[in-house]
């Protein structure tokens, strides 16, 4: 049974023992009270006892101990909060407040207390806390996820590969992208009710086992190539999955585009088709990434033929086309292209040829377009050709010749 406080466990230590640990390890004679420590520590920073969470996990390490912790080759860190103090009138500028119907504050502190846990072991090896409170001047409140981020931030755990695990307010995007940022895996709990659209998804593959037998065929053996062979064999013999692949269904979701919205620049597909373009460029080239899928965002997407054509050197190519011509193939694939950074309001309606010396030093996407000598719908209806060639061959989407013409 747990000691209510330090001062008893010492005290029962010395009952049972005929000594205690505040004197053996420590030296003291006589054994502090609860408050009497609180008051020492108070004037203690937190980040001071770091070292000591180092220390202690450095010595785990090296004694071995921390090797019977491992699990699928890694290290599960559960991540979860605490709080340690709430009151309704003793309070300070970093006290987290929470505000009732009935007009009364509530002021607590709150902690990320990270430990290392093991299915197999009935311990726990606690890592340095991060406190959530709230930063001097200050109006939003600190909360649980910005304190974890920040202890992913600052711990790096003897370098450890580990997974991370966490409850459902953790199962969201931006979370996962940090901790997959920092190199970690992570599993964490998704309720239904928090994640609709997932459940949406799961539930239209979980008709039967099928899918799962899938994956765990490629956990085992690692085979991609069977793994895609399946996965094929269910979209074309499931109406209900290959609807959403359907080659109509694509040129008229695309058709629709153009007619209500921004073409091409409106499909929300647009972002992740570029990257994967581009990609495929800098594969080709064999030169290394020149830009990360976060970094994707509507500045990152650029009209080589601009939407405000103000100069005179776009006159002579575009100056026949007008209405729906102009809007077709001003959000045509072909003349959207991936910006290596957000220098889209730079650019905005720059000349071709000022473009492309910008473009030179971008994107493997931007490079490509920068090897044409001018920039004419003849080459945007080319550029959109390619592009569309080659998605019908990386998504293994079948496109002839007369659904192409339709979308470009």
């Amino acid at each position: 049974m747990q000691s209510s406080s330090f001062l008893e466990f010492q005290r029962k230590m010395e009952e049972k023992e005929g000594r205690n640990n505040a004197n053996s390890l420590f030296g003291i004679d006589k054994i502090p009270s609860d408050n009497h420590i609180r008051d020492i520590l108070d004037s203690i920073e937190p980040i001071c006892l770091k070292p000591l969470y180092n220390e202690c996990l450095n010595y785990l390490k090296e004694a071995k101990i921390l090797n019977s912790y491992k699990h699928m080759n890694k290290y599960l860190v559960a991540l979860d909060g605490t709080g340690y103090h709430s009151s309704k009138t003793i309070k300070c500028s970093k006290c987290l407040t929470k505000e009732y119907k009935d007009e009364q504050t509530t002021y607590s502190h709150q902690a990320i207390t990270p430990v290392i846990v093991s299915p197999n072991i009935n311990k726990v090896i606690s890592l340095m806390p991060e406190l959530i409170e709230n930063s001097d001047g200050t109006k939003k409140q600190d909360c649980e996820i910005n304190a974890s981020k920040r202890w992913l931030k600052h711990n790096k755990l003897l370098n450890l590969d580990i997974i991370l695990l966490g409850d459902d307010l953790y199962a969201h995007e931006p979370f996962a992208r940090e901790a997959l940022q920092g190199g970690h895996s992570f599993i964490f709990v998704a309720k239904e009710d928090s994640h609709k659209v997932m459940y949406e998804h799961i539930s239209l593959i979980a008709g039967d086992s099928r899918f799962y037998k899938y994956a765990n065929e490629f956990h085992e053996n690692k085979n991609i190539d069977k793994l895609i062979d399946n996965m094929k064999q269910e979209i074309y013999s499931d109406d209900n999955v290959y609807r959403w692949v359907r080659p109509d269904n694509f040129k008229n979701d695309i058709r629709e585009h153009f007619e209500k919205y921004e073409g091409w620049y409106s499909w929300k597909g647009l972002k992740y088709l570029l990257y994967e373009y581009e990609l495929f460029l800098q594969e080709k080239s064999k030169g290394e990434i020149k830009l990360q899928w976060e970094e994707i965002n509507k500045e990152t997407i650029e009209h080589i033929y601009p939407q405000t054509p103000k100069d005179k050197c776009w006159e002579d190519n575009y100056s026949q086309l007008i209405g729906k011509k102009r809007s077709r193939k001003l959000h045509a694939l072909g003349n959207l292209v991936l910006l290596s950074t957000s220098k889209n309001s730079s650019l905005k309606n720059k000349c071709f040829n000022d473009k492309k010396e910008i473009f030179f030093k971008g994107s493997y996407s931007e490079i490509e377009v920068s090897q044409n000598g001018e920039w004419t719908p003849e080459i945007i209806d080319n550029r959109s050709k390619k592009i569309l060639l080659f998605l019908s061959e990386r998504w293994d989407l079948i496109v002839d010749d007369e659904i192409i013409d339709s979308l470009i």
